[in-house]
C-alpha cells in the first residue's frame, strides 16, 4: 500500500512597521490632469515629470490630438492659477491647483541643456505614410535613436546597438530638449550641402 505524504509551507508572517517616527524624504506625483474652459475651448492639460501636453475640444467637436504646451501658453496658464484668488469655478480642488501650479512655476524656470545629446551624429530622414517626420541618429559609439516629429510634437526612441528592438517613443524633458535642439543646430550649421529641410522642421519645433 502507497502512503501519500502532503508537505506543508508555513506562511510566515512579517512584522508590521512603526511608522510613528517616518521622517518623509522625498515625495513626487507622477502625473496630474487638469480640466477648464477657454476662448470657448474645453481644454484638457496632463502633466507628467517634465512634461505638459494640452488637447482641445470646440463645443461637441472632436477632441484635437494631445501637443506640447508652449512656453507662452504655460506662462499664460500660470497666470491664470497663481495667487490668492486663481481663476476656478466652484468646487474646484485648490490645493490640487496650487501643486499644479508648482510644477507651472517649475517648468517656466530657466533650463540649462542636460548633455544628454552632446555625442549624437544625425542620420537619415524620412517623412513616414502618415505625414510623420522619423529621423535617425547615433549617439556615442553604442547608442542608436529615432527622432519623431508628430504635428510638432517630438520623441526620441534609444537602444543600445546590441538590443533588437528599440525603446519606446519618449517625451524629452525641457533639458533634454534643449542638448538636442543645440546639437541640431550645429548639425545643419556644419553640413555641406545643406541639410534635409525635414531636419530643419524638426529643429523649429524642439525650439518652439
Amino acid at each position: 500500500m502507497l502512503t501519500t505524504i502532503r508537505a506543508t509551507t508555513a506562511q510566515v508572517s512579517t512584522p508590521g512597521i512603526d511608522l510613528t517616527n517616518f521622517k518623509a524624504g522625498h515625495a513626487a506625483i507622477l502625473s496630474m490632469k487638469l480640466s477648464g474652459q477657454a476662448d470657448g475651448l474645453t481644454i484638457d492639460i496632463r502633466y507628467e515629470p517634465g512634461h505638459f501636453a494640452v488637447t482641445t475640444q470646440a463645443h461637441s467637436g472632436p477632441t484635437t490630438a494631445p501637443r506640447d504646451m508652449s512656453n507662452d501658453e504655460i506662462a499664460g496658464l500660470r497666470s491664470a492659477l497663481e495667487g490668492d484668488a486663481p481663476q476656478t469655478v466652484p468646487g474646484a480642488d485648490i490645493a490640487a491647483l496650487q501643486a499644479f501650479t508648482r510644477y507651472l512655476s517649475q517648468s517656466t524656470a530657466v533650463a540649462q541643456p542636460s548633455g544628454r545629446f552632446d555625442n549624437v551624429t544625425f542620420l537619415g530622414i524620412h517623412k513616414d505614410d502618415d505625414g510623420v517626420l522619423v529621423g535617425s541618429m547615433r549617439i556615442g559609439i553604442d547608442v542608436v535613436g529615432l527622432i519623431r516629429d508628430e504635428d510638432g510634437v517630438v520623441t526620441v526612441a534609444t537602444q543600445v546597438i546590441v538590443m533588437r528592438r528599440p525603446g519606446p517613443f519618449e517625451h524629452l524633458s525641457r533639458a533634454d530638449r534643449l542638448s538636442l535642439a543645440i546639437a541640431l543646430e550645429k548639425f545643419v550649421a556644419s553640413s555641406q550641402p545643406n541639410p534635409d529641410p525635414s531636419w530643419l522642421q524638426v529643429l523649429s519645433d524642439l525650439n518652439a
